[in-house]
């Protein structure tokens, strides 16, 4: 190969390799406060060194459409519910972590620094493909 296709190939498979998608990790603690985890990824850098624990990993809540269950007391004893299939309430979950959960965490293309603020903003950093703009999205 000519010099020039080794210098691309180089450049190119470091390029790769420092572009995270996602990954499966260990949770090393968890705010249920905060709704935020330190997380430990289980695959290895390409130098087989292992990556650093990340820190206040923002974990992913699931909103469901849950059905109005209403209570008609009938008595002392007596009581009877109805299940309202056609009015649903939203209900927000929250994923519930342990230390010790296997994880998946997603990484965003672009720093998530800012996303509280819900509008479309220019990011505060370049980061791309990086460990610290992950978000737990299950438990495996």
């Amino acid at each position: 190969m000519s010099y020039i296709a080794n210098a691309l190939g180089a450049i190119t498979s470091n390029a790769v390799h420092n572009m995270h998608t996602g990954y499966p990790g260990i949770v090393i603690s968890f705010d249920n406060v905060l709704n935020r985890a330190t997380i430990q990824p289980l695959f290895r850098n390409f130098d087989n060194s292992d990556y650093s624990q990340v820190l206040n990993v923002p974990v992913a809540k699931y909103r469901f459409n849950m059905p109005v269950i209403t209570t008609v007391s009938g008595g002392t004893t007596s009581h009877s519910h109805t299940i309202d299939y056609t009015n649903l309430q939203p209900i927000d979950m929250p994923l519930v972590l342990q230390v010790g959960d296997l994880v998946w965490c997603s990484v965003s293309e672009r720093s998530i620094d800012a996303i509280s603020e819900r509008k479309i903003h220019k990011p505060f950093s370049d980061r791309t493909f990086d460990l610290s703009d992950s978000v737990v999205l299950c438990i495996l």
